[in-house]
């Protein structure tokens, strides 16, 4: 008898053991683990881990950031959110975003509360305009209104340690989403990075691997950082491609209509463009008037209006997708699960996913 056999005669199922195997590895380490690594702790062939990792990955109980290491995927939040049934109830639950106009941040809230309905939690929300001194501000005052449980959207990644460590102090637990903030005791984010490999992989690839790009950026925050960080490191694979130039941002379509706007004064050639988010790419459509000089343009978020100019065949080619209700709603489990008990100090990194003309078809975007 195989030891397989053997241990299906115990009524133990060895692909069900692997995968528990893995999910217990990769619970244990905060960055996440390579297949290597993997490979190494469970002692079976690389093929074999592979397979349980992608069934995991397919399965959400696992996800694969852009460096290939494994994390805990959001379905393990979903199950344990399933605790607060039998744990402690929360009653009232507050959410931070930068501002009220950008659609992304709408989606957040809209979906936040709907999950504190479900949970029977009063839900309500703060908006700081963009402003780290402000957010500080909204955390104090949901803490004055009595929530128990906060899901920040951050303007920047420091700004907010104080107030967060008062949140602390009342026994109220924090979850950043989107961005991650010092002081939080967990965190929910796209894989920024990967999104920002994505974009530059498929600009290098319609420029021909040639040509000078300008990056436009955004707010002090890490969606914004690692997106750059990310993008930066898969050009620097492609020696014909050169970085020209950083405007500043602030995440908003003004603020791309701005760098345009220099861009063209100063008569800087530009092949191609990353801008931080959609709102910004359509900003710089905006400060090009939309005409045949516009360079290729790519972005981060998957929103409609994107999506809209990506099927049109214009300037912007791409987007890498994230989805503001996955985040928002993986971000509320948790911090149910964590008042519930749960164990803190996870970060949680959701998978993105480029969207290109061909693409579209087969694309929902989360706004309408």
């Amino acid at each position: 008898m195989t030891t397989a056999e053997e241990e299906q005669s115990r009524g133990r199922v060895p692909s069900v053991d692997r995968a528990v195997a893995v999910l217990d590895l990769v619970s244990g380490s905060r960055d996440g683990m390579s297949l290597a690594a993997l490979t190494r702790a469970v002692g079976l062939p690389k093929s074999t881990v592979y397979a349980v990792c992608q069934t995991l990955t397919a399965t959400r109980l696992l996800s694969r950031g852009a460096d290939g290491s494994y994390r805990l995927g959001p379905a393990v939040i979903e199950l344990s959110a399933a605790r607060r049934q039998r744990g402690a109830s929360v009653h009232r639950l507050g959410m931070c975003v930068p501002n009220m106009e950008n659609t992304f941040f709408q989606a957040e809230i809209a979906t936040a509360g709907a999950e504190a309905l479900v949970a029977g939690a009063l839900f309500e929300t703060r908006s700081a305009e963009q402003d780290v001194d402000r957010q500080a501000a909204d955390v104090a005052a949901l803490l004055a209104w009595g929530a128990e449980v906060l899901v920040v959207d951050p303007v920047a990644s420091h700004g907010l340690e104080e107030a967060l460590d008062r949140a602390h102090a009342r026994g109220v637990v924090v979850v950043s989403v989107n961005g991650a903030t010092f002081g939080a005791d967990a965190s929910v984010v796209t894989d920024n990075a990967q999104a920002g490999a994505l974009v530059a992989r498929h600009l290098a690839d319609r420029l021909g691997g040639r040509g000078d790009v300008v990056i436009v950026g955004g707010t002090p925050v890490t969606a914004i950082t690692d997106r750059i960080e990310g993008f930066r490191r898969a050009l620097a694979d492609e020696p014909g491609m050169r970085i020209v130039d950083i405007e500043p941002g602030d995440n908003s379509r003004a603020a791309g209509r701005e760098a345009a706007h220099r861009l063209r004064e100063r008569s800087v050639r530009v092949d191609g463009i990353f801008a931080i988010n959609d709102l910004t790419a359509l900003g710089v459509l905006d400060g090009y008037d939309h005409d045949a000089a516009t360079p290729l343009v790519v972005s981060v978020d998957g929103s409609a209006a994107a999506v809209r100019q990506i099927e049109a065949g214009g300037p912007l080619s791409a987007s890498a997708a994230q989805d503001p209700r996955l985040l928002a709603r993986t971000a509320v489990r948790l911090g149910l699960a964590l008042a519930s008990g749960a164990t803190s100090g996870r970060t949680l990194t959701l998978p993105t996913r480029l969207i290109t003309r061909d693409d579209v078809p087969t694309y929902e975007p989360w706004e309408s």
